[in-house]
C-alpha cells in the first residue's frame, strides 16, 4: 500500500495534507473519479462555465507543486449560439 495525496484546484489551491492509502494505481483512480464527482458537486454552479479547469492532481507528497502521478481535469464553456 502507497500513501496518495488528493489535491484540489479550482480557482484556488485545497491542498490535502493527510493523503490515503490504497492497494494499487487501480484504486488510486477511483478515488479520483470520485474527488472529482464531489469538486463538482461542491462547487459553485456557476463557476465551472468560466473556462477555467478545474483539477484534481494526485502525488504522492503532500505538496501540490510535487510530480503528479494523475491528474483529472474538467473544463466547460458556454458560447452563444451563432
Amino acid at each position: 500500500m502507497a500513501l496518495h495525496y488528493f489535491h484540489m484546484l479550482n480557482g484556488k489551491l485545497t491542498p490535502d495534507l493527510t493523503g490515503g492509502d490504497f492497494a494499487d494505481l487501480a484504486a488510486v483512480r477511483g478515488e479520483a473519479l470520485r474527488a472529482a464527482r464531489d469538486m463538482l458537486n461542491l462547487g459553485a454552479i456557476d463557476e465551472i462555465w468560466r473556462g477555467e479547469p478545474w483539477k484534481i492532481l494526485v502525488t504522492d507528497k503532500p505538496t501540490a507543486d510535487s510530480k503528479a502521478i494523475l491528474t483529472i481535469e474538467v473544463i466547460a464553456s458556454c458560447e452563444p449560439a451563432k
